[in-house]
């Protein structure tokens, strides 16, 4: 199955975290894939490193950055446009890298209005879009980024908070 069907499907017919996380763990999907799940409860939070037929899962440090964590032999990490067709998969894997540990080592609260935490390394030139979100305490909150004249996006809309 496409990994985003599943996902999907997940999504309208689990009704538990643990169900959610079962069925993304041991469905077989078409291609590689990198879920990060999130329930309501305290302790429901994980990051599902999917390969075809396997998976790996860390519930510790549970942000993703577009890389397995940590590097697999042959799997390249995602790779800009930027850097395609110039950079190596190594350079790659160390971009991917330095975003999720300074995602991972970023210690404010979600709670509070605002994004410090998007900055570079994961503020980048394709950045549009920042999401902080609890499901336990009902807080969405979304700002949009684009590019105008600068080096590195920067925040264009209001935040909108729901």
């Amino acid at each position: 199955m496409p990994p985003d069907q599943l996902l999907r499907q997940v999504f309208e017919t689990s009704e538990t975290y643990a169900a959610a996380r079962g069925a993304l763990e041991n469905t077989p999907v078409a291609r590689p894939v990198i879920y990060t799940l999130i329930g309501c409860a305290p302790g429901e939070r994980c990051v599902i490193e999917r390969t075809e037929n396997g998976f790996v899962t860390r519930e510790d440090k549970t942000s993703a950055a577009n890389d397995w964590v940590p590097s697999r032999p042959n799997w390249e990490a995602r790779m800009s446009t930027t850097y395609f067709l110039t950079a190596s998969s190594a350079l790659a894997g160390a971009r991917c890298r330095e975003r999720h540990d300074t995602l991972a080592g970023w210690e404010g609260l979600l709670s509070r209005d605002g994004f410090d935490w998007v900055k570079p390394p994961v503020l980048n030139s394709y950045t549009r879009l920042a999401v902080t979100m609890s499901p336990a305490r009902a807080i969405l909150r979304v700002a949009g980024y684009e590019m105008i004249n600068a080096d590195s996006p920067i925040q264009v809309t209001q935040l909108c908070g729901i």
